[in-house]
């Protein structure tokens, strides 16, 4: 199945992607597989149907073990839309104040992402997209979160719902990256050996 197949042509529990998958250490095998790709390289499968999520600790706790042992790499909308170098790492007081989201976001609840009441001239939560935060865990897992105007976080990959953070620990991670990327301005950005 891909994307030129006709609609008569989808098989129930079908896919787009052929190979071994295995199961990842750590995590529960109905929640993320893995299968390494022809590269080297391992790609993470998430499965989000049937599972339930109250607070932001259901998913990143529960789910994936965020437990504050992590690095952070953020990237601007602007320079993730424009690819614009890569994510760049935290210095010690940007992610203090990325902890500090985390920890809100551990409490914070789920909300639908189609029910967000949208501010100024965005059309979709997407044009309200301020940052790509990458929380790279040490059990080698990258959570992908991205960061919307109003204190909505989105785990990339699971779009129908954000977790509704409060705003002004929202704004304290989001200033700390403004100064890390202005601190980053004109230097030029390396991929990661």
């Amino acid at each position: 199945i891909d994307e030129w197949t006709k609609e008569d042509g989808y098989v129930e529990l079908a896919g787009s992607v052929m190979g071994d998958f295995y199961s990842v250490n750590g995590f529960d095998a109905d929640f993320v597989l893995c299968m390494q790709r022809s590269d080297g390289a391992v790609e993470i499968f998430m499965n989000n149907n049937d599972i339930t999520l109250y607070t932001g600790a259901d998913l990143l706790q529960e789910r994936f073990k965020v437990d504050g042992q992590f690095t952070a790499k953020c990237m601007s909308r602007d320079r993730w839309f424009n690819s614009k170098g890569v994510p760049y790492e935290m210095d010690e007081e940007g992610s203090e104040q990325i902890w500090a989201l985390v920890e809100a976001m551990f409490d914070a609840p789920f909300v639908y992402t189609n029910d967000i009441t949208l501010r100024g001239d965005a059309d979709s939560i997407y044009d309200a997209e301020l940052y790509h935060l990458y929380l790279h865990l040490d059990n080698g897992m990258v959570v992908h979160l991205r960061l919307f105007d109003g204190g909505y976080v989105q785990l990339d990959g699971l779009r129908p719902v954000c977790i509704q953070v409060e705003e002004e620990v929202f704004w304290q991670a989001i200033k700390a990256m403004d100064q890390t990327e202005d601190s980053l301005c004109g230097v030029p950005l390396m991929e990661d050996e």
